[in-house]
């Protein structure tokens, strides 16, 4: 192997190396948003439990509620963005919920997918330049 081209091949490296850490940040972010959706599911399904003029605690912070009741428990009101609110219905929420859960799923599994590709190359990379180094 050339000098020329075992520089071309050491800043891909480098470039796959870098892409592999901005991949582990992406499936991490996305691993946390999944987690929270999937929590959020849940709190869904205890609403769904609640009658009306229950008490709940809400959580202010770490470790830290108020006590409050619960009115209405049909209607649940819906960030679209822009702090903007819709009213949903329980099921409805539910299920916008499900399909953005559904929908980061498939992400995830395509970022792996990537990453998995990356990393194949790197070790073929890695041989290539090690064995170059050893010549």
């Amino acid at each position: 192997m050339q000098d020329n081209e075992f520089q071309k091949k050491y800043l891909e490296f480098q470039l796959l190396n870098e892409k592999i850490t901005h991949l582990q940040e992406q499936h991490s972010a996305i691993e946390n948003h999944l987690n929270e959706l999937s929590s959020l599911l849940s709190s869904l399904d205890e609403i769904k439990k609640l009658s009306n003029n229950n008490e709940i605690l809400i959580p202010l912070s770490n470790n830290i509620f108020a006590k409050a009741k619960i009115g209405n428990t049909e209607k649940l009101l819906v960030g679209v963005g822009s702090n903007i609110l819709v009213e949903k219905s329980k099921d409805e929420a539910y299920s916008l919920i499900e399909e953005q859960r559904r929908e980061l799923s498939i992400v995830m599994k395509k970022l792996e997918e990537e990453l998995i590709k990356i990393v194949t190359r790197i070790k073929s990379l890695q041989e290539e330049l090690t064995n170059k180094t050893h010549q």
